[in-house]
C-alpha cells in the first residue's frame, strides 16, 4: 500500500500565496470589466437621453398646440371622474353620458 506524503510547510505557504495574488487578480479583473460595462451603460444612457429629449422637442415643435389641447380634454375627463367618485357615485350611475361622439354617415362613393 502507497502512503501519500503530506506536503510541507513551504509549498502549503507557496500554494496559499499564489492562490491569495489569484483571487487578487480575478477580483481586479472582474472589477475592471466590470467598470468598463458600467461605463458603456452610462455613455448609452447619456446618449439615449439626448435622443429622446431632441426628439420630444421635435414633436412638440411640430404637434405641440394639438398635443397640450389632447392633454388639456384628458386633464379634464380625469378631472370629471374623480369629482364623480368624490360624491360616492360609480361608473354604472354615470352609464349613458356621452362625452364626445361622432356620426359617420357613409358616402354615395363607398357603395
Amino acid at each position: 500500500m502507497v502512503t501519500q506524503q503530506q506536503p510541507g510547510l513551504f509549498s502549503r505557504i507557496l500554494f496559499f500565496i499564489v492562490a491569495l495574488l489569484a483571487t487578487v487578480g480575478f477580483f481586479l479583473v472582474g472589477a475592471t470589466v466590470f467598470m468598463v460595462l458600467l461605463g458603456f451603460a452610462v455613455i448609452a444612457f447619456a446618449i439615449f437621453s439626448v435622443r429622446f429629449w431632441w426628439a420630444k422637442r421635435k414633436f412638440m415643435r411640430q404637434h405641440g398646440e394639438a398635443f397640450r389641447r389632447h392633454q388639456a380634454d384628458m386633464e379634464a375627463v380625469f378631472r370629471a371622474q374623480n369629482n364623480h367618485s368624490k360624491r360616492g357615485e360609480t361608473k354604472r350611475t354615470i352609464k349613458g353620458v356621452i362625452v364626445e361622439g361622432e356620426i359617420i354617415e357613409p358616402s354615395d362613393n363607398n357603395k
